[in-house]
């Protein structure tokens, strides 16, 4: 039964998936999952909110914009790519900051459906770190293994077929629960900042 649950688990936490007969990376696939998702959930929130749906798209956008010129200039800096959450929830939050400013809108509006939106990015983001073997977790009784088809994508040779515990799917739905709280103080009209506020000081 064990052995049974650990091959379903391999075959999930495949490193690519198969879409339309072509490999594509599980995280990158996840990643832009989470994006998409945004873009529905920040028009939705933006209607509750009565808050420009235009500004809240060219801050959608600036945010992707600026999210790649971090993991360019980080990459320049360092000479390996990486991706840092908190990297990119600053300079997202700076980004909103300045252009509902430039516009002459209210700032914490549209702060809250960023962060809000980030923290969606961040819990499917967290499913594909745990399908590619990225930010694990430590050797435990009970969790998820990796295979060799990860370690061809870089995972460490040493925990192949080590059980190790999975936060990142721990983390994945504390997020979708902190995201759901800001959510709906945000329908419920609660005060503007409180869904910043409600997912930024807990993470």
């Amino acid at each position: 039964m064990k052995l049974l649950a650990t091959t379903k688990i391999r075959k999930f936490t495949r490193p690519s998936l198969q879409l339309r007969d072509r490999s594509h990376s599980a995280f990158l696939v996840w990643g832009i999952s989470g994006i998409a998702l945004t873009i529905p959930q920040s028009g939705i929130l933006a209607r509750s909110t009565s808050v420009s749906i235009e500004v809240v798209l060219l801050i959608l956008f600036a945010c992707l914009a600026a999210s790649f010129c971090v993991v360019m200039l980080t990459k320049t800096l360092t000479g390996r790519e990486t991706l840092t959450f908190y990297h990119h929830l600053i300079s997202s939050a700076f980004v909103t900051f300045l252009i509902a400013r430039a516009l002459g809108e209210p700032v914490l509006p549209y702060l809250d459906l960023t962060v809000l939106g980030l923290g969606l990015i961040l819990a499917c983001g967290r499913i594909g770190c745990l399908m590619a073997g990225c930010c694990h977790g430590r050797p435990s009784a009970w969790g998820i293994q990796y295979s060799h088809l990860h370690v061809d994508e870089g995972f460490p040779p040493y925990l192949c077929g080590v059980t190790l515990l999975p936060v990142q799917f721990f983390e994945s739905i504390y997020a979708l629960c902190l995201v759901g709280a800001g959510i709906t103080m945000v329908l419920r009209h609660a005060t503007a900042g409180n869904g910043l506020e409600c997912l930024f000081s807990r993470l």
